[in-house]
């Protein structure tokens, strides 16, 4: 049998033309965004976190209660946070999917961040009695065991665990991070600055914190010791998340005449006016942040959106969000 040769290679062509076309008419599918956060109702609060605008309470009590931190792998939610009592009293809680998991070997008084890597869990905060300190699937590895300080926020990057935080030396909040337990000074002892957030790339370990001048901050990171400094000293400005995405570096905080922002390579994106924003996250060059939007009466929950703000509450109670998480499909 013969073959005509053209009309093969032709419908051959067709054939690849036509599933292209089907490849670039595909939809890809939205990611899950989980935030968590806390909300007051009647004198009732709770800690809970949202799938995708859905909300799930994992606590609920007379006490405040707060969240700070959320992390997803698989099917299963982390999210950590924190009771505070009448007294002023303060607890930290850890749930996984909804259970409350107790740690051991430290009692923390407040936890700041969670990670997952692979199999392990990762916690960072502070002891009842004020020091600095990370979990590793619940065993506590105490960093400043001579000092008062805080573990704001944990990065982990192959076998090398990093942390962010601050200890308290000559009367000042000194801004440290320790690499495996190695510590290392980010300003001289003579500034009183804090940390909020830790992000590593590669070999170079990016920080994101605040310098304090009389009443006034002023807003920065520091890329391997080097300081970038993003705002003017004033009562407003703050950082108080960062995220690298390839050559991008992303802080979120509030610029110095309070409006929220985000900052890409130190230049400033306004999104509100009026909120208040505690984390960022970027996936598939989509900028997500969570926070609290501040009304006339009740605060609400919301994120946004490459600076669009989605509402998770409405203004009927007091809300907010801390946390935000982001599961690509």
């Amino acid at each position: 049998m013969k073959i005509n040769l053209n009309l093969f290679v032709v419908s051959i062509i067709q054939i690849l033309a036509f599933s292209c076309t089907i490849q670039d008419h595909v939809i890809p599918l939205e990611p899950d965004i989980y935030i968590s956060g806390s909300e007051e109702k009647n004198g009732i609060h709770s800690a809970k976190y949202w799938k995708n605008g859905k909300e799930v309470i994992l606590m609920e009590s007379k006490d405040r209660l707060l969240t700070e931190g959320i992390a997803v792998r698989g099917n299963d939610v982390h999210v950590i946070g924190a009771k505070i009592d009448e007294n002023w009293s303060v607890s930290a809680l850890y749930w996984k999917n909804g259970e409350r998991i107790t740690l051991t070997g430290a009692n923390p008084s407040y936890l700041f961040d969670i990670k997952l890597d692979q199999n392990d869990v990762y916690l960072a905060g502070n002891t009842d009695d004020s020091h600095a300190v990370y979990f590793k699937n619940g065993i506590a590895h105490i960093l400043s065991a001579d000092k008062h300080g805080t573990a704001t926020e944990i990065a982990i990057s192959g076998n090398d665990v990093y942390v962010a935080g601050n200890l308290f030396e000559g009367g000042k909040n000194v801004p440290k991070y320790w690499k495996n337990g190695i510590e290392t000074d980010l300003v001289s002892n003579s500034q009183n600055a804090y940390t909020s957030g830790i992000a590593v790339s590669g070999s170079d370990v990016y920080i994101c914190g605040n310098e304090t001048v009389d009443d006034k901050t002023i807003a920065k990171y520091w890329k391997n010791g080097k300081e970038f400094v993003l705002t003017g000293a004033s009562k407003e400005a703050q950082a108080t998340d960062i995220f690298v995405s390839g050559s991008n570096v992303y802080v979120v905080g509030r610029n110095e005449d309070g409006t929220s922002t985000y900052w890409i390579n130190g230049i400033p994106n306004l999104f509100s006016d009026k909120a208040y924003a505690k984390s960022i996250i970027v996936s598939n060059s989509d900028v997500y942040v969570a926070g609290t939007d501040h009304g006339f009466v009740h605060s609400k929950a919301a994120y946004w959106k490459n600076g669009k703000t989605v509402y998770l509450t409405d203004a009927n109670h007091q809300a907010g969000a801390d946390a935000v998480f982001v599961v690509s499909r």
